[in-house]
């Protein structure tokens, strides 16, 4: 028969890996930080459940391996699971995890094998260093759920999809490529249905850039590409962040456009420039 195992005096201390097969464990000890010293695995007849407030106990969960989910259940709770280790670490299985909060703390990075979500509220995803590479997977963060600690170094390598509100939203996309941080910042203006927007970029021109006004050889060698779900609003300003190692040789900063490519080009109201960012306005 399956058990339910509480820890409510001393936090876990795992060396090696943890697999939970059936029953239920309960994290509710704060005298340390739990730590998986490789790999959790969470079956299908597993359930973890983290009831430790990491903003009230400052205690979490550190998974130094892989995070596997077999189809079991985690419930975050309001605890923060650490993806702390030294070498590279992966989040995959037959289920996708919903967490909570998260921070991803590992140089070498983390690599989606499986689509991912975090819904703990603002802060919920934190970056001390490292990259998630989601590969053809998406991470997915709920509307009210936030990006901390982003920067060269440690952003959403890949698909990042945020939820979008009601009203007027305000949204960072923190990602990059292999080439660096390039993230985009969307402000809505009345949105009037909620939905989802996926954004990701590449380092390099677009495959259709000589069909447009801009110079090849005197722009930056970065695209942005998004996809809305949903969302349905009068208009949008955007602004793009690169990477000044983008920046062809000669190309002054202060004369550039942004393209906008669907089936065509078109070009949005330059609204504002920096020697590393371009913003427009009025998207619809």
């Amino acid at each position: 028969a399956a058990n339910t195992v509480t820890n409510n005096s001393n936090a876990v201390q795992v060396n090696n890996n943890l697999t939970i097969t059936q029953g239920q464990l309960i994290l509710n000890a704060t005298n340390a930080n739990s730590v998986i010293g490789n790999d959790l695995v969470l079956q299908s007849a597993g359930t973890l459940t983290h009831n430790v407030n990491f903003a009230v106990s400052g205690r979490s969960l550190n998974v130094r391996g892989d995070w596997t989910n077999n189809g079991g259940v985690y419930t975050p709770g309001s605890g923060r699971v650490f993806f702390d280790g030294s070498t590279a670490q992966n989040i995959n299985g037959t289920a996708s995890t919903n967490f909570g909060l998260v921070t991803i703390s590992n140089a070498t990075g983390v690599t989606l094998g499986i689509n991912t979500n975090v819904t703990g509220g603002t802060g919920a995803l934190n970056f001390v260093n490292g990259l998630i590479n989601t590969g053809s997977n998406i991470l997915a963060l709920n509307a009210t759920s936030t990006i901390t600690g982003a920067a060269a170094g440690r952003y959403v390598n890949g698909n990042l999809s945020l939820g979008i509100a009601t009203g007027n939203t305000n949204r960072i996309f923190d990602v990059g490529s292999s080439g660096g941080y390039a993230p985009i910042t969307l402000n809505f203006t009345n949105v009037s249905t909620s939905g989802d927007v996926l954004a990701f970029t590449t380092a390099g021109d677009h495959a259709q850039i000589n069909s447009s006004t801009i110079n090849e050889s005197l722009s930056v060698n970065r695209t942005w590409t998004m996809a809305n779900t949903g969302v349905s609003f009068v208009s949008a300003n955007a602004s793009f962040v690169f990477p000044a190692a983008n920046i062809d040789a000669g190309a002054n900063a202060n004369t550039f456009i942004v393209a906008q490519y669907s089936a065509g080009w078109s070009y949005p109201t330059v609204s504002g420039r920096t020697a590393t960012s371009t913003s427009v306005s009025g998207l619809t």
